[in-house]
């Protein structure tokens, strides 16, 4: 019996190729990838991002951060949440900038 080395789970594949020298690659799927810049640019093309779907967009980044952004998405979240909390569906300036940072990684 064969097993493949790649596994997919939540939006996240891991690569057992390399295993048995203790190593494992983890990283978001292309179509994570895809949905969540999809999200991003609909949310800077209308400029507006509501309460309850800034906080869903929110946690899926932080999620996917965890994989593959780092600090920056995670610095720039920040800044996200400072824009849900406020109740405002408008993007201020600062938030429109912190989408475009984490958009371009």
């Amino acid at each position: 019996m064969s097993y493949d080395t790649i596994c997919k789970v939540l939006g996240v594949k891991f690569d057992l190729v390399q295993s048995g020298a203790g190593l494992v690659e983890v990283v978001n799927t292309n179509e994570r990838v895809l949905e969540l810049c999809e999200a991003l640019g609909d949310v800077l093309r209308n400029n507006r991002l509501g309460k309850s779907e800034g906080k869903k967009l929110r946690g899926r980044l932080l999620f996917a951060s965890e994989q593959l952004f780092g600090r920056v998405v995670r610095n720039q979240s920040r800044i996200l949440s400072s824009h849900i909390k406020s109740g405002r569906s408008q993007l201020s300036n600062k938030t429109n900038e912190a989408l475009i940072r984490i958009e371009k990684h």
